[in-house]
């Protein structure tokens, strides 16, 4: 009988948005900064980039300094090596038609 009284002070609604801590940093507007300073809910816009090998965002990061110095972006916190894409967030379509035209140029 103890053990069926346990689970009826479960609660049962799990609609709640931070339901579950992971779920809440990602979708939260008061999220913590990430490595650039600035909140994640800033970067509306995205670019997919080819991209192969090992390092993809430490090597993306060395680039946008030496290319794009000032480019505000959001990258994802970690990519599989098997991946050829990654996905990076930027603030607006003029910073996103920079690097797509920076990267014609060069390579990663």
């Amino acid at each position: 009988m103890a053990i069926a009284g346990l689970h009826q002070d479960i609660p049962t609604d799990t609609t709640h948005p931070h339901h579950h801590r992971r779920e809440a940093s990602r979708n939260c507007a008061l999220s913590p900064p990430d490595l650039h300073g600035t909140n994640n809910m800033t970067f509306k816009y995205s670019v997919t980039l080819p991209i192969i090998g090992s390092h993809k965002i430490q090597r993306f990061t060395t680039w946008a300094r030496e290319h794009a110095p000032g480019l505000e972006f959001s990258l994802p916190p970690q990519t599989p090596i098997k991946t050829e894409t990654m996905t990076v967030r930027l603030k607006s379509l003029e910073d996103r038609q920079m690097v797509l035209q920076k990267l014609a140029a060069a390579r990663l």
